[in-house]
């Protein structure tokens, strides 16, 4: 069966046994701005999408993205990244390849809790496995992510949120830099949205930047639906997503 069956079967059944938590869910989908809030302490986190993406001389489908996120402590929390992608090449050189890219293992740490002009800080570290992928997404080396995530609640209805870092993706052992930056607004008490800008800085290649945003829907303090979609300012593409996250009863 699809992986992504699994994953709404599963969901399902949680949501029907689940009840009120520790305040409402803060995930770190669908915006590309890690959130610097923990999961609260002994609780689990799934956050899952799909997403469809076109450019020039390829589509990227995933199907779906899965993040798994269990708060450890009130200080830090473990995670488990799984991404199962459909790429196809077209063109001249036309191919197909579908599989789970390599797993990622992290935590993610709190350095600070926002007080008036004083951010939310976290810092998020994910360990890029190469050999535990699919035939044909293997990388040579091992990776790994750091991420330093900020966010400002400005006013009751508004936040900032920007995170910088480097990502060694296991492809080659260069680094490649990033930064985001996201508004995010209130339009009531369970409908969000939010406007972001985003970027990649390899060591050795161009600098990629890209434009995005969306809407989210929470339909319980534990339940959130997304939809988002954006742009690559640098090579012309575009993506569109959709997806939920789910905070677990203990």
């Amino acid at each position: 069966m699809h992986p992504g069956v699994w994953v709404f079967l599963f969901i399902t059944t949680v949501c029907l046994r689940a009840t009120a938590q520790d305040g409402p869910i803060e995930p770190d989908r669908p915006d590309q701005s890690e959130s610097a809030a923990l999961v609260p302490p002994r609780h689990v986190q799934v956050e899952t999408g799909f997403s469809f993406e076109k450019g020039k001389d390829f589509k990227l489908i995933t199907h779906p993205a899965l993040l798994l996120r269990y708060g450890a402590s009130r200080y830090f929390e473990l995670r488990l990244a799984l991404e199962a992608q459909s790429l196809y090449a077209t063109g001249s050189h036309a191919s197909w390849l579908s599989g789970f890219v390599p797993l990622e293992i992290g935590v993610k740490i709190n350095l600070a809790t926002g007080q008036k002009a004083k951010p939310s800080a976290s810092l998020i570290s994910h360990l890029i496995i190469p050999q535990a992928a699919s035939e044909g997404f293997h990388s040579p080396y091992v990776g790994c992510i750091l991420r330093l995530a900020m966010q400002h609640a400005c006013t009751e209805w508004f936040t900032l949120s920007y995170n910088v870092g480097a990502a060694w993706e296991g492809e080659s052992a260069e680094p490649i830099f990033l930064y985001t930056l996201t508004a995010g607004f209130a339009l009531t008490e369970s409908f969000g949205a939010f406007a972001e800008t985003y970027g990649f800085f390899p060591q050795k290649a161009s600098a990629s930047h890209l434009l995005d945003g969306g809407f989210t829907f929470q339909l319980k303090p534990f339940l959130m639906l997304d939809i988002s979609g954006g742009w690559n300012i640098t090579n012309r593409s575009y993506y569109a997503g959709t997806g939920f996250s789910i905070r677990l009863p203990n």
